[in-house]
């Protein structure tokens, strides 16, 4: 397997920022968290203006 250092700490580094994108938006959409753990306005119901 002997490639290059640096190539594989690329991809080990791409693959954990994916990661890590993955479960902040899983976060955001499917749980309504929000930046510093901040729950998300509820917009399920309608406002009026």
């Amino acid at each position: 397997m002997g490639g290059d250092p640096y190539a594989m700490i690329l991809a080990g580094s791409a693959y954990t920022v994916g990661q890590a994108g993955h479960y902040g938006a899983a976060l955001t959409h499917l749980h309504g968290i929000g930046v510093e753990g901040k729950y998300l306005e509820n917009t399920s119901h309608s406002h009026k203006h």
